[in-house]
C-alpha cells in the first residue's frame, strides 16, 4: 500500500508526558488518507529518557496490516515529540510511504493536543508525500501495556479534529537572474513543488540546495514535482537553473514552498544558463 498525504488523527492512551515517566505505551487511532480510505493506526512506543522506539501498524479496511519499526525522541522541555517509521520488515515493496512525524504538544482543557506535520519517504529514500498531523491525548486515559490487563477501563474523550488548512494563499512573485526571493521560515523542512504553469513547451530546470543538486535536468510538466527538503542551519539557498528555454522562450517555472500551514509562491523567469535564488532564513 502506498500511503498518501492526509490528516493523521490518534486517540492516545498515555499518561502525562511532562511528568518524565518512562515506560511502554499504546497509541490507538486512525489515519485519514487524502483521496483514500480511513485506516486504523496503532503505535506502541517505549520511552526511555529522551529516546522513543517501537512499532506501528496501519490496518486497511479489508484487514491488510502494514507494520513498521519506529524510532524517535521526546523533548519534554520544548514539548516536542518526533518519530519515524524507518523499516517495514514484513514487506518487500519499496514503494511504501513511511512517515517522519514532528509534533508540538500542549494541554488544552483536560487533554494533550499534538499538532505538527509529517513527510513521507520510501525505502529507497525517495520523497513521497507530506501532510498535517493532529493528535489528542485524554489526561485521564493513561495506562501502559504492562497495566493493560487490569479491570479499570481507560476514560477516553474523543475530540473531533478537522484538517488544518493553509492560512495563506500564495501570490506568485516573479524571480529572475537579478530578482531573488527571501523568506523567514518557521519549520524544519521545506515542501517544494515545481511545475510548468504556462504552456508546456519542454522547459528543463535543475534545482540546487546550498550548492548540492537535488533535481537534475528535469523537464517541467503540468503536474507538480514535489520534494521535501530539510532546513539545516539558519539559512538555505534554493537555486533554480535554466537548462534551456523550451519551444517558447523564456524558461518559466511555477514554484510553491510550504512552511507548515503557510505557503509561498514564486514564478521563475529565466533565459538559458541563468539562475535565480530563493533564500530561506530560519527563525
Amino acid at each position: 500500500m502506498i500511503r498518501r498525504s492526509g490528516v493523521l488523527v490518534l486517540l492516545f492512551l498515555l499518561p502525562l508526558l511532562a511528568s518524565g515517566q518512562n515506560g511502554e505505551y499504546l497509541l490507538d487511532g486512525f489515519v485519514y488518507i487524502k483521496d483514500g480510505p480511513q485506516c486504523r493506526y496503532k503505535v506502541t512506543l517505549k520511552i526511555d529518557g529522551n529516546t522513543v522506539t517501537g512499532t506501528s501498524a496501519t490496518i486497511q479496511p479489508l484487514g491488510l496490516e502494514l507494520n513498521a519499526l519506529v524510532k524517535g525522541t521526546i523533548d519534554r522541555k520544548r514539548h516536542i515529540l518526533t518519530f519515524s517509521e524507518y523499516k517495514m520488515p514484513l514487506t518487500l515493496d519499496l514503494n511504501n510511504c513511511m512517515f517522519d512525524v514532528r509534533l508540538d504538544y500542549k494541554m488544552k482543557g483536560d487533554n494533550f493536543v499534538f499538532s505538527g506535520s509529517f513527510v513521507g519517504n520510501s525505502s529507497t529514500k525517495d520523497s513521497c508525500d507530506a501532510g498535517t498531523v493532529i493528535l489528542a491525548i485524554s489526561k485521564e486515559a493513561g495506562y501502559t501495556l504492562t497495566q493493560s490487563n487490569n479491570k479499570r477501563k481507560p476514560l477516553v474523550e474523543k475530540i473531533e479534529l478537522q484538517e488544518e488548512k493553509p492560512i495563506s494563499s500564495p501570490e506568485y512573485e516573479k524571480i529572475t537572474a537579478t530578482i531573488k526571493k527571501e523568506l523567514v521560515w518557521n519549520s524544519d523542512s521545506v515542501i517544494l513543488e515545481i511545475w510548468d504553469g504556462m504552456v508546456v513547451d519542454g522547459d528543463i530546470v535543475s534545482v540546487q540546495v546550498n550548492g548540492r543538486t537535488v533535481l537534475s535536468k528535469y523537464e517541467l510538466v503540468k503536474d507538480k514535482k514535489r520534494m521535501v527538503l530539510p532546513v539545516n542551519g539558519k539559512t538555505i539557498t534554493i537555486t533554480i537553473f535554466a537548462e534551456n528555454e523550451g519551444k517558447a522562450p523564456p524558461n518559466t517555472s511555477m514554484i510553491l514552498l510550504t512552511d507548515g500551514k503557510i505557503t509561498h509562491g514564486a514564478e521563475a523567469v529565466l533565459h538559458q544558463g541563468e539562475t535565480s535564488e530563493i533564500i530561506i532564513r530560519r527563525k
